[in-house]
């Protein structure tokens, strides 16, 4: 470093190839690379290969493809991972389970993707939690709620929409889950 010949990305570089490195990585099972999209969604991805590549095919395996439930104990204190995995696995869930797959499989497409969790103003006042996704495209902020169209498929649409679209939720409280 200090004669000029090598700089600090170099040196990274010459320690993470050297022998003695990779067999330490190697002994604590330590992955000596920058993961895939496979390492990091293995999931999202055997669905992807099964549905084909793109964000509307995703969109579509999700909602066609895992069963509601209402009545379970899944919410947002559980992680996105945590939640996909179950919609990956048992295809079945609530709207926390149905949007964290969505999730998972937007990013494994390479989209900037968040699972949210808020609340929602049902048609008869009540006001409930609920989860959905927004992904992030040319830099505006679009919203997806795959399990808004398991109510009524022909007469809603959660697919790719602003905030405020008439027939959509209203949706409050909103943090980022993922």
């Amino acid at each position: 470093l200090e004669s000029g010949q090598a700089d600090r990305e170099d040196i990274v570089d010459l320690f993470c190839r050297s022998e003695e490195f990779e067999d330490l990585c190697e002994d604590c099972g330590i992955l000596n690379r920058i993961p895939t999209v496979r390492d990091e969604y293995p999931e999202a991805c055997d669905v992807l290969d099964q549905c084909g590549g793109d964000l509307r095919a995703a969109y579509l395996w999700t909602r066609d493809s895992i069963t509601y439930v209402r009545d379970i104990n899944v919410d947002s204190r559980y992680t996105t991972r945590q939640l996909a995995h179950r919609a990956f696995s048992q295809r079945d869930g609530n709207c926390y389970v149905f949007s964290a797959a969505f999730t998972e499989l937007a990013c494994a497409l390479g989209y900037d993707a968040h699972q949210m969790s808020g609340h929602i103003t049902r048609s008869t006042g009540l006001v409930v939690p609920h989860s959905w996704v927004e992904i992030v495209i040319d830099g505006e902020v679009f919203a997806f709620d795959p399990e808004f169209e398991y109510v009524d498929p022909y007469y809603r649409n959660g697919w790719y929409f602003r905030y405020g679209r008439a027939g959509t939720f209203v949706y409050q409280d909103a943090f980022r889950m993922s």
